[in-house]
């Protein structure tokens, strides 16, 4: 038979701690990590800690010791504190005090560089701003900022998380279009400003077309003809334009425009009763106009346009042609046959 003698338990072992390894946040930056203690028993622990001198420094998880450290910015290079443990957490079991020493702008900065881009009006360029912005800890978010200076007009989209967007100067731009960028890394720091410029690429002495918007008259399941080419788009050089369509989510029935020789038609659906779609010219350099509007309605001009002749000016613009409402004739032929984009219908 064997023998079993069941002595009294060993006396509880109090948990070690060690002192934390090097940490780095960057200034007025924010970092969270756990304590360095560990109970031999597997008991659970409950953590304390001391103060720091150049922020804060909470709690996230007591009993876990997972704290958050928020720098406060004033310049100081290193921030300590102390930090031990107990088990259980009623006893008074305290292990031996570890140390942890910040370092304050340490590990690498967050910098963005400059970044320089291209194209021509009207172009949607596209940019990344995480292939010019590094830091040693992940970066979190981007921003852009406009500061007035910009050579010409336009627009920016960029997605904050991935840095990647377009700028799209606009069609009468001849300057270097300007904005302003930075990057937010995980630890709450802002890279300083960095500056995009977009150079405006022009064939020597070319102009974008113009086109004006028109007006047009039909009614529900009418066959209501168009026609963008001049003297609605126009070149001021002269040069021969290609067309293009933007349906619009108020372009309630099938359309469709030549590409070719900016003939087009479309037919309203039942119960629509303002028809609206948009259009653009574009020269063989690949200058394109400003999108301009064509709007049906059951009350517009007889014979489509909101203005006659082809005067220029803030009055009639270059009027679109009027006083004919025969459907245009089938560009096929005559113009190559080209099918247009729209919403199906042929012309």
């Amino acid at each position: 038979t064997a023998t079993i003698t069941i002595g009294p338990r060993p006396p509880n072992e109090p948990p070690r701690c060690n002192n934390m390894p090097s940490l780095n946040v960057q200034s007025e930056g924010r970092i969270t990590f756990s304590l360095t203690c560990a109970d031999l028993e597997g008991d659970t622990m409950w953590f304390d800690k001391g103060p720091v001198s150049h922020g804060e420094l909470n709690w996230v998880n007591q009993t876990t010791g997972e704290v958050e450290y928020i720098n406060n910015g004033d310049g100081a290079s290193q921030d300590t504190f102390t930090f031990k443990a107990k088990d259980p957490p009623g006893s008074d079991s305290w292990s031996n005090t570890a140390n942890a020493t910040i370092t304050v702008g340490g590990g690498g900065e967050l910098v963005c560089t400059d970044m320089s881009l291209n194209g021509y009006p009207g172009e949607q360029i596209a940019f990344d701003m995480s292939e010019v912005c590094t830091s040693s800890s992940e970066i979190d978010r981007y921003e852009i900022e406009f500061r007035g200076d910009n050579g010409c007009a336009g627009s920016v989209s960029y997605i904050v998380a991935w840095g990647s967007g377009n700028v799209s100067p606009n069609n009468d731009c001849y300057n270097p279009f300007i904005f302003y960028f930075r990057a937010q890394d995980v630890t709450g720091t802002w890279s300083e400003w960095a500056t995009a410029i977009t150079i405006i690429n022009h064939v020597a002495g070319n102009h974008a077309p113009v086109c004006q918007d028109i007006e047009l008259q039909g009614g529900p399941g009418d066959f209501v003809p168009f026609d963008v080419s001049a003297p609605v788009c126009t070149d001021p050089d002269g040069d021969a334009l290609r067309y293009e369509l933007i349906v619009l989510t108020a372009s309630c029935g099938p359309i469709d425009l030549n590409e070719e020789a900016g003939w087009g038609a479309l037919i309203p659906d039942p119960g629509c009763t303002r028809y609206v779609f948009a259009y653009q010219a574009v020269d063989g350099d690949g200058a394109m106009s400003h999108p301009a509007l064509g709007v049906v309605t059951a009350g517009g001009r007889d014979g489509g346009s909101s203005s006659e002749g082809s005067g220029t000016g803030s009055g009639g613009g270059n009027g679109a042609r009027s006083g004919d409402k025969k459907k245009p004739p089938n560009p096929k032929g005559k113009h190559g046959g080209t099918k247009a984009r729209g919403m199906g219908l042929r012309i």
